[in-house]
């Protein structure tokens, strides 16, 4: 279903945006990206996108939870359901598996005990950029979403 991470992100924004998310995407974090960020209020939810290797994505996850509330693995629903969601759990990070016609919580996120208040300051600036200039791939407020990548901040 899905033959590259962009493929999958993009449904991933799709089930957010209808969710009633503020979605960003590719958001710089400390010289690296956060694949999609959620923002639903003063809540902070980031997404790593891997259509396999699930041990470097939950890697990446947990380095996001410096400056979110709230990271979550994702992956296609048929590769997600074989993984032991033990690692996940230890750790805090969410698994969860989609496909085109659903989304599957396998685990759910803990709130990060990892939260750093310049890190997510500097979240919030990055945020505040993009929602003035519509600098994003999904990004589902008034701004044009056909725009490519994001300002680094």
């Amino acid at each position: 279903m899905f033959n590259t991470e962009d493929d999958l992100v993009k449904v991933l924004c799709a089930y957010l945006i209808q969710d009633g998310h503020e979605v960003f995407r590719e958001v710089a974090l400390y010289g690296r990206r956060i694949d999609v960020l959620a923002v639903r209020k003063t809540t902070m939810y980031a997404f790593e996108a891997k259509l396999s290797r699930w041990s470097q994505a939950l890697m990446q996850a947990q380095r996001h939870l410096v400056a979110v509330n709230y990271s979550t693995v994702v992956m296609p629903l048929s590769i997600a359901e074989r993984i032991r969601p033990e690692p996940f759990q230890r750790v805090g990070i969410g698994l969860v598996g989609i496909s085109s016609e659903r989304w599957v919580a396998l685990t759910d996120p803990s709130l990060s005990r990892e939260l750093w208040e310049p890190a997510q300051t500097q979240l919030m600036k990055t945020i505040e950029c993009f929602r003035q200039t519509g600098t994003t791939l999904c990004y589902s407020g008034p701004r044009n979403s056909d725009n490519l990548g994001g300002p680094q901040v």
